[in-house]
Parts: structure tokens; C-alpha cells; sequence
């Protein structure tokens, strides 16, 4: 059965990385989406500028031929399937800054009523 064989491209190094073998254009988009997004630290999660991924031809099983694609054809860089997560936190750093959202709140607060009594002084002036 022939199964489709795709590879990661580092722009820093100039080369590709070992190829991997997916029946599917997307069960290999899903495969380096989670290597992209992975919590565990990568090459690729750490510096997705410098990944894409590349459908690089067919690889027999029964025969073991590999039928290269000419060119390689690029599918979608790293970059584009960042998940940005910038809103993730936790713990101290989360009750710091509901405090300071709390105080935030406090101070326009305190700016409104000091507004709304400055127009009632003037409207019964």
C-alpha cells in the first residue's frame, strides 16, 4: 500500500528533518499541528519561524519503493499553526493581576463619582 511521506523543513539548518509517513495531507497537517503546539519544548514549538512542513513523495510498503515528489511541495509553515496562548495564566501571577484589575476598577470608580458630583454641584449652581 502506498502511503504518502512528508518532512520538516528548518530554514536555520538548511535541511529537512527526518521523514515521517501519514496516510493523509491532513492526519500529517494534525500530526505537526500538535508537534507546533506541543507543552513539552521543541525545536519547532520554541522557534516556529524556522519550520514548514513539505509533502515530499510516496513509499511503498509492500515494494519498499519511494517515489520522490519533484519538487517537494511545501503545506503550510509552522507560523500559521501557532496557537497563541498569550490570556494563559495561573497561580500568583493570576491573583496579582486581578488585583490590579480590582484596583483599576476601584480608582474609575472613585473618578465617577467625584464626575457625578461635579455636575450636580453645577447643575444647581
Amino acid at each position: 500500500m502506498k502511503t504518502n511521506a512528508y518532512a520538516i523543513f528548518d530554514t536555520a539548518s538548511g535541511a529537512f528533518m527526518q521523514p515521517f509517513f501519514m496516510p493523509t495531507d491532513g492526519m500529517a497537517f494534525r500530526a505537526f499541528t500538535d508537534h507546533v503546539n506541543s507543552t513539552e519544548p521543541n525545536n519547532v514549538s520554541k522557534h516556529p519561524e524556522h519550520f514548514s512542513l513539505y509533502y515530499i513523495g510516496t513509499w511503498d510498503d509492500t515494494s519498499g519503493d519511494l517515489e520522490p515528489a519533484n519538487p517537494a511541495r511545501r503545506l503550510i509553515t509552522a507560523n500559521e499553526l501557532v496557537q497563541r496562548n498569550e490570556l494563559t495564566i495561573s497561580g500568583d501571577k493570576a491573583e496579582q493581576l486581578i488585583d490590579q484589575m480590582q484596583q483599576a476598577l476601584n480608582r474609575l470608580d472613585d473618578l465617577y463619582q467625584t464626575l457625578a458630583i461635579d455636575e450636580l454641584k453645577e447643575n444647581k449652581a
